[in-house]
């Protein structure tokens, strides 16, 4: 309880849940209440700042503050992977899909092992219409870990956008066989 930087992860770890298939009501209250004590021990800690940077945007809606925060984190570390991944998709909330995608990249080419990263980057791709890179990329995140479903759900949507059904519907497939949670892919909002 008094060491920051496991409270800030466990803020994160909240924060990762709440865009999850498992999400909970609660994720992001607690994710606010872990970044609070952590930046009470230590109110410089990159991680620290970063959550707090996403709780005021995906929580609060506060988004002046959110990307102030992530920036302030930033600055602190240049090389917090996952404060690039939140504020891309803080950018392509807004629509600055060019500074989204720049942001994306630079998150994997920190974390370059993280499916995460590279899984969503092809969502970002899609929402442009860059079906190639798109499915590119959740290709290279299926081959980095075939059982982490985001993969195979973008290159589903990729697949569906592109009018290949067959291949879309067998890709959502095995999104769910990789986790059952992720079944509602097939039938869930694309």
């Amino acid at each position: 309880p008094a060491d920051p930087l496991a409270q800030a992860g466990l803020a994160l770890g909240y924060v990762e849940l709440s865009h999850g298939s498992e999400a909970r009501e609660d994720d992001l209250r607690r994710a606010r209440a872990a970044v609070q004590i952590a930046l009470k021990l230590d109110p410089t800690l990159a991680e620290a700042i970063a959550a707090m940077g996403m709780v005021e945007g995906y929580r609060e809606w506060n988004w002046d503050d959110a990307f102030r925060d992530i920036e302030r984190a930033l600055d602190a570390n240049p090389s917090l992977a996952i404060a690039y991944y939140h504020r891309s998709w803080f950018n392509a909330l807004f629509g600055r899909m060019e500074e989204a995608i720049a942001d994306h990249k630079r998150a994997q080419s920190l974390d370059p092992f993280n499916p995460l990263h590279t899984a969503w980057l092809g969502e970002l791709y899609r929402w442009e219409g860059r079906y190639d890179e798109a499915a590119a990329v959740a290709l290279k995140s299926v081959e980095m870990a075939p059982q982490f479903p985001p993969g195979h759900y973008v290159l589903g949507l990729v697949y569906q956008d592109q009018g290949r059904y067959d291949e879309a519907i067998k890709a959502m497939q095995k999104a769910g066989e990789a986790s059952p949670r992720w079944r509602w892919a097939l039938v869930g909002p694309a």
